[in-house]
């Protein structure tokens, strides 16, 4: 999964601890009363960790384009123009790429 771009890693981790949830309360009791906890911790870590994240900075590059920003979008304190809602406005985008 590329976090950041397929979803917000936030909504990832969320969904990941809704899933570890779930599957230690779809466990029968008496199956959790006699499983050796130290064995059962590491079977869940071994199914639902995460991997830390590896951050290439060496390979960042930026990329730039102008692009029509729906009015909404902009600040209320944006003084540069007057802004009128449902109109689109060209402004530059950057985007920072770090793989």
């Amino acid at each position: 999964m590329n976090i950041f771009f397929e979803s917000e890693l936030s909504e990832f981790l969320n969904s990941l601890r809704g899933q570890t949830k779930a599957t230690v309360h779809n466990e029968l009791a008496e199956y959790l009363l006699n499983v050796n906890e130290e064995e059962y911790a590491q079977h869940l870590l071994s199914q639902f960790r995460v991997d830390p994240l590896r951050i290439h900075f060496e390979d960042m590059y930026v990329t730039s384009r102008e692009e029509n920003i729906p009015g909404e979008r902009f600040s209320r304190f944006n003084f540069d123009r007057d802004l009128t809602r449902g109109k689109s406005y060209p402004k530059q985008v950057v985007r920072y790429h770090i793989p």
